[in-house]
């Protein structure tokens, strides 16, 4: 049965709930769904009454025609207010940057989890080669070419783990998502950001960095650790950006260090 928060634009929010505990809710990254949280759910859902949302979009969650990364924030706040009570939350990369600035409109967060979340205006999130591979194979029809394209240029995913990732039962959704990538990282560079208003972040965060991953990844979340009051950074090692599908026991074992 999937829960749904309606935001002040009228765009409707919906999340799938699984098990029962104390309140997390799960916010995805960029060209894919809830679904994506799939692989570490049930271990989660025997503590936890997780929250696995569909942000805007994408999966039970409606659209909107005007898009804007601000309301993306807020849709996160306003589904943890609806809540009632203290929630902890786990964004992976995109997502991971909808919790943190979340926490800046409500004070209901209880723990944050960030998995390498971008920082705007420390890298090309739209770079001129992206764009003009990207759109004109998404013009056309072609979302699974460009969908390889963000991941290779982009998040530096080597071709053998693109390969691994074909084979995974999510990959149809995440080409058919793969017309939202374009909108966010446009948001994301457009973005006004000012590190200094995470001060205002009270809640303790952990900062997951994947140990294979690219070593922009580590300096954006230790430049995220130094501006925030609590906050920590771990180490998966051996693990690159995309650890919820290649680690998902190392992944749950992390988060629930972090939330204990």
């Amino acid at each position: 049965m999937t829960i749904s928060y309606r935001a002040s634009d009228g765009t409707a929010i919906g999340c799938t709930p699984f098990g029962s505990g104390s309140p997390l809710i799960l916010v995805h990254g960029t060209s894919v769904d809830s679904t994506s949280w799939l692989p570490v759910v049930p271990a989660l859902a025997n503590a936890h009454r997780v929250l696995s949302m569909d942000r805007r979009g994408r999966g039970d969650s409606g659209d909107h025609p005007e898009y804007e990364i601000e309301k993306e924030f807020s849709d996160l706040a306003g589904l943890i207010d609806s809540i009632g009570e203290p929630v902890d939350v786990v964004g992976h990369s995109f997502g991971a940057l909808c919790a943190l600035e979340a926490a800046l409109l409500t004070r209901n967060v209880r723990r944050i989890v960030a998995y390498e979340p971008p920082l705007p205006g420390a890298l090309p999130y739209w770079p001129e080669a992206l764009r003009n591979e990207m759109l004109p194979l998404l013009a056309v029809g072609k979302n699974e070419e460009a969908l390889c394209s963000f991941l290779s240029i982009l998040l530096s995913v080597a071709p053998e783990d693109i390969a691994q990732m074909r084979a995974l039962p999510a990959w149809p959704r995440r080409v058919a998502l793969a017309n939202t990538i374009p909108r966010e990282l446009e948001a994301l560079v457009n973005l006004k950001f000012d590190m200094s208003r995470l001060r205002n972040v009270t809640c303790p965060t952990t900062f997951l960095v994947g140990g294979a991953s690219p070593q922009f990844q580590m300096e954006i979340a230790s430049a995220y650790k130094s501006a925030l009051r609590k906050a920590e950074v771990r180490i998966l090692e051996g693990q690159g950006h995309l650890a919820v599908h290649a680690a998902p026991d190392h992944v749950v074992a992390e988060i629930r260090r972090s939330l204990a």
